[in-house]
């Protein structure tokens, strides 16, 4: 079973992960957002969900920092990176590639 962690990360970290949100990275894109295809420093893989700018979508990220950040289920993708920062709102997924 992999290793659930919870961290913070900044902007910058989530743009080298992702190659400054290229969009040879988007994994699926939707009306909330993107979601890009990242590798972290330690080689490790997440999907980043990049949220658009709205108050929607301000409401969902709390929602779910603050729900998937505490759950661990062995059923469920874990929430294993976010970032907010000026008005980027980023969570970071557990990748199943």
């Amino acid at each position: 079973m992999c290793r659930k962690w919870l961290k913070k990360m900044t902007l910058r970290k989530h743009r080298e992960a992702t190659n400054d949100f290229s969009n040879e990275n988007i994994i699926d894109s939707g009306i909330r957002g993107n979601i890009y295809k990242a590798k972290l420093s330690n080689g490790s893989f997440v999907a980043v969900k990049r949220l658009c700018d709205t108050r929607q979508s301000r409401t969902e990220f709390l929602i779910e920092l603050t729900t998937l950040g505490k759950v661990k289920h062995p059923n469920l993708i874990s929430l294993m990176t976010f970032c907010v920062a000026r008005k980027e709102k980023l969570l970071g997924y557990e990748c199943m590639c």
